[in-house]
C-alpha cells in the first residue's frame, strides 16, 4: 500500500528510530546492562548506552561539553570556509593555466596523499597548540577535495556551450558567469558532502597527544585511566587548548 508523501516520511522516520532503539537496547544488554548477567561486549572498550548518557548529561550540566563544542565549531567553520575559498581559487588557476598545473601536480598529489594523523604533530610544531593548528588540519582536508572537484568541474564544461556563448557575443566574464560557474558549483557542493565530516574528525585523531581541552578529551582520559563511560560518548572533534 502506497502512502502519501508526509505519511511515508513519518513511517520511514519511525522505522529508523525503531532500528536505532533496538540497536541501543541490544548493545546495553550485551554489555551487561539492565540486570542481564551477559557480557558479550567488554564495557571497558565499548561502554554502555546508559553510562554514556549519564556522562553526556554531566558534561552538559558542568558546561565542559558545550564549551568544547563551541570551540570545535569555531575551528571547523574557519577550516571549512578557508578550504573552500582557497580550493576554488587554486582549481580555477590550475584549469586556466595548464602549465602551472603540470608544474605543481606532483607536489599536490604528494601532499594530498599524506595521512592526517602523521601530519598532525608536524602542524602542531609549526603552528603551536592553539586553534591555528586545528584550522590548518581542517583546511588541508577540505582544500584538496574542493580543489580537485573544482578543477574537474571546469574541465567537464561542455565546449559546445562555450562556443555557442562566444558566438552570441558573450565576453570571457559572461562565459565564466553563465556557463562555467553553474557547472563548477555543482561539483563543489558534491565535494562538500564528502569533506565536511572528515574535516571535523581527522584533526582530533591527528593531535591527541597534545590536547588539553576538546570534544574528544574523554578519549584521552580513557587511554590513560581506562575509564569506561566516556569512551564512545566523545564525538570526533578538533582539539581545544586552554
Amino acid at each position: 500500500m502506497k502512502l502519501g508523501g508526509g505519511a511515508d516520511r513519518l513511517v520511514t522516520f519511525l522505522s529508523q528510530m525503531a532500528v536505532i532503539a533496538a540497536a541501543l537496547l541490544l548493545w546495553e544488554i550485551l554489555a551487561g546492562g539492565l540486570g542481564f548477567d551477559v557480557q558479550v561486549i567488554d564495557p571497558i572498550f565499548f561502554s554502555r548506552p546508559s553510562r554514556i548518557a549519564v556522562d553526556l548529561y554531566q558534561g552538559i550540566r558542568d558546561g565542559e561539553f558545550t564549551a568544547d563544542v563551541a570551540f570545535t565549531l569555531e575551528a571547523s567553520v574557519w577550516g571549512l570556509v578557508l578550504g573552500m575559498v582557497s580550493g576554488i581559487f587554486v582549481g580555477f588557476l590550475f584549469a586556466y593555466l595548464p602549465l602551472l598545473h603540470r608544474m605543481f601536480e606532483p607536489l599536490m598529489i604528494g601532499f594530498n596523499s599524506l595521512p592526517r594523523p602523521a601530519l598532525g604533530p608536524v602542524v602542531v610544531l609549526i603552528f603551536g597548540l592553539g586553534i591555528l593548528s586545528k584550522i590548518v588540519l581542517s583546511w588541508s582536508i577540505v582544500f584538496f577535495v574542493v580543489f580537485y572537484n573544482t578543477y574537474a568541474g571546469i574541465l567537464a564544461v561542455d565546449p559546445d556551450l562555450v562556443r555557442v556563448a562566444r558566438t552570441m557575443g558573450c565576453s570571457k566574464f559572461q562565459v565564466l558567469r553563465y556557463v562555467v560557474l553553474p557547472s563548477v558549483f555543482s561539483w563543489v557542493f558534491a565535494a562538500l558532502r564528502v569533506s565536511v565530516e572528515p574535516h571535523v574528525r581527522e584533526p582530533a585523531i591527528a593531535v591527541p597527544a597534545f590536547v588539553c581541552w576538546h570534544c574528544g578529551r574523554p578519549l584521552v582520559v580513557v587511554e590513560v585511566l581506562m575509564r569506561e563511560r566516556p569512551l564512545i560518548r566523545a564525538p570526533p572533534a578538533l582539539v581545544r587548548t586552554s
